[in-house]
């Protein structure tokens, strides 16, 4: 009787035991219990999942060349990553399908024509959106995201953990773009990654949204500068010898620009033409004015608010939008010969 008892209590451990390994619940994972951060889809012991999906800030263009973003890590340093298995003994690994999409903000989509967009009203900048694998079971991916088209990812049954897929995305806006698009100000867009995966004849599906934001300041460009050269030759009716510079201003939304003129070789001075021996001479820089008038320069100085507006193309759609003249009295022409020469420094920024 007592071997009988003693064998009773051992047959229900086990089977006690068995019960509860075979009982374990699929969807036991923190990440998933937080909608905010996770996005997870189960039928039975199959389970999708997508975790650790952050916003992104690009923070600021000053005129960088590109500028870039990454979805952040969470604070333990684990990063967004995907998922699909069979919660057996041991865990299989199923491959899965990866999707991004435009979503509407502020009433507006985040895409124009098939390419991701930030927007600003209606102002856009293209953005571009790369999945990069992280984990080492997704390493050799870098890929470009297109709104609706599915990329493919081999699940290995090496990895087992949500930490083996993980990835970043990298956005990235260039400098022609904020340039020929943008306008200054703040800029978001709003997209989703999905993912969806077929396990035992089942569709999963599991999707989250991101914010991507960039500030754009204002943008200003100088071009088509070149050197002047004096000849006594060409005077103004008042005897005054000069020589006109015809450039480029581009700013960006066409906006109001202020110009400042100050001599390299003196900073602080009255603009002269040195011969570098002691000899110099006096000479004056105009700036012509929107409204067709000159503004005169003896000394560093710069024109007033709203009399100097921007081209919105880089180049001025090949021609010239400012002009300066370098003059001096005929009268103060050096009787010695020799080279007199002064390096002007051009400025231009906002009002």
């Amino acid at each position: 009787m007592i071997k009988y008892l003693s064998y009773q209590r051992i047959f229900w451990s086990v089977l006690l035991l068995m019960l509860t390994a075979f009982c374990l619940p699929v969807m036991g994972d923190d990440d998933c219990d937080q909608n905010a951060i996770a996005d997870c889809d189960f039928e039975g012991t199959a389970a999708l999942k997508l975790k650790r999906l952050f916003d992104i800030d690009m923070g600021e263009w000053s005129g960088h060349s590109l500028l870039e973003g990454v979805t952040q890590p969470a604070q333990d340093g684990r990063r967004f990553c995907i998922i699909a298995y069979n919660e057996l003994t041991p865990r299989v690994i199923h491959d899965y399908s990866v999707t991004a999409s435009a979503e509407s903000i502020g009433g507006r989509p985040s895409a124009v024509d098939g390419e991701f967009v930030l927007r600003q009203g209606d102002n856009i900048l293209p953005v571009s959106l790369r999945l990069k694998g992280m984990g080492p079971a997704v390493s050799i991916i870098d890929y470009e995201l297109t709104p609706g088209i599915a990329l493919s990812v081999q699940g290995h049954n090496t990895y087992t953990s949500c930490i083996n897929y993980e990835y970043v995305i990298q956005v990235q806006v260039s400098r022609d773009d904020v340039l020929n698009y943008g306008a200054s100000g703040s800029y978001r867009g709003k997209f989703s990654i999905g993912a969806f995966t077929f396990i035992d004849g089942k569709l999963l599906r599991v999707q989250e949204n991101f914010t991507v934001s960039m500030t754009v300041t204002p943008a200003f460009q100088v071009n088509k500068l070149d050197d002047v050269t004096l000849n006594e030759n060409q005077t103004t009716p008042d005897g005054r010898v000069y020589q006109d510079m015809h450039f480029c201003v581009f700013a960006m939304g066409e906006r109001n620009y202020r110009l400042s003129l100050s001599s390299q070789l003196r900073p602080a001075e009255p603009f002269t033409l040195d011969n570098g021996v002691g000899r110099a001479f006096p000479y004056r820089a105009r700036v012509r004015l929107d409204n067709g008038n000159w503004d005169d320069f003896i000394a560093p100085g710069s024109t007033a608010d709203g009399t100097l507006k921007g081209h919105n193309t880089l180049n001025c759609a090949g021609g010239e939008n400012s002009t300066i003249r370098i003059d001096f009295a005929g009268a103060d022409t050096p009787t010695q010969a020799g080279f007199y020469r002064d390096i002007m420094e051009i400025v231009v920024g906002p009002e």
